[in-house]
């Protein structure tokens, strides 16, 4: 039995045993192997995602929820495969089941959601389909794949239910999973062997996860100064500009196959009669949004974001300050 992600994110998952190595799908690919030292990091699901928009600031967590709330929801979840091999009959007839569990946690207590895949056949780039072809997150959206087969968590398998095995035969010994992050940690996501009445008789192989708040893996700052800068048609001094970081608590932690290139999204403008507040939390989750999309493409590099000091473009029907684009362009 074998267990694996798409640790080198290739957009395949190639188990690091010898379970797929006739696949012609996999021909020439590396295996996707996992380390404590080297884990798979995945971001926790801790947006809002409402209508299709994430709700800037919302106190709700999608990762709440025991479905996938909305197709982009989905761009918050991650592929898992697993490949059980001899226990065919016994998995049929319920006489042994199948776990999952954590082990050698660190850094927290991970957690974890798991949901059956719509695409059953995932070791290749289709596998990725829902998050890139509509009519396959409809589908990854529709009956009981949009609830979760539950949580791991603790200490404690999951016993996956026997419905998750329909198609899975001795021709068809993989299936697939999507998981998403629910606390941060870092551990070994094992497989458990059970009898019928869940008594543990073994473990298979695990992979290491790390699971993080996003903040902690991208940059961001703020252009200085935020206030206090005179319009550019007043005969005064020029302003000495730099920057500050912009953690806000969740240090950029550099991932251990990060890639010596960088991609810095540079914004600052309001939305129209949006305040400074909302107009931040919705720069913050637009840059998250593009983190996630180049990481779901496999980009490697540094992500950054810097804010610019804007002014509110609609100032005037705000405040009587005046129409403040051009100052804000000048700020930039």
């Amino acid at each position: 039995m074998d267990i694996a992600v798409d640790a080198n994110r290739d957009g395949v998952i190639k188990f690091a045993g010898n379970s797929n190595s006739t696949d012609p799908n996999l021909a020439g690919k590396p295996q996707d192997k996992t380390t404590e030292a080297k884990p798979f990091r995945f971001w926790l699901n801790d947006d809002y995602d409402f209508r299709e928009q994430d709700t800037p600031g919302a106190i709700l967590k999608d990762s709440d929820c025991d479905d996938i709330t909305s197709l982009r929801d989905l761009e918050d979840y991650t592929r898992l495969a697993i490949h059980i091999g001899g226990l065919y009959e016994g998995i049929a007839n319920g006489t042994v089941k199948i776990g999952l569990k954590w082990k050698n946690t660190s850094g927290g207590t991970p957690s974890i959601k798991v949901f059956k895949a719509a695409n059953q056949d995932g070791v290749d780039e289709n596998g990725k389909n829902y998050l890139n072809d509509n009519a396959k997150a409809l589908e990854q959206r529709a009956g009981t794949l949009q609830y979760t087969l539950g949580a791991v968590t603790g200490t404690q398998p999951l016993i996956l239910p026997p419905d998750f095995w329909t198609g899975y035969s001795e021709a068809s010994p993989k299936r697939f999973l999507l998981f998403e992050g629910v606390t941060e940690g870092k551990g070994q996501l094992c497989i458990t062997i059970h009898k019928a009445d869940g008594t543990l008789i073994g473990e298979g192989p695990g992979i290491w996860l790390d699971l993080l708040n996003i903040k902690k893996m991208y940059v961001r700052a703020k252009g200085t100064p935020e206030t206090n800068i005179d319009a550019p048609w007043e005969d005064k001094p020029s302003v000495v500009t730099g920057y500050v970081s912009d953690s806000n608590g969740n240090n950029f932690i550099q991932p251990w196959d990060e890639e010596k290139t960088a991609l810095i999204y540079v914004h600052g403008i309001h939305g129209p009669f949006v305040g400074e507040t909302a107009a931040y939390l919705g720069n913050i989750n637009v840059a998250e949004t593009i983190f996630k999309r180049l990481w779901h493409a496999g980009y490697k590099g540094r992500f950054a974001f810097y804010k610019w000091p804007a002014l509110n473009p609609a100032g005037f029907f705000l405040n009587g300050t005046g129409f403040e684009f051009n100052q804000s362009e000048y700020r930039a």
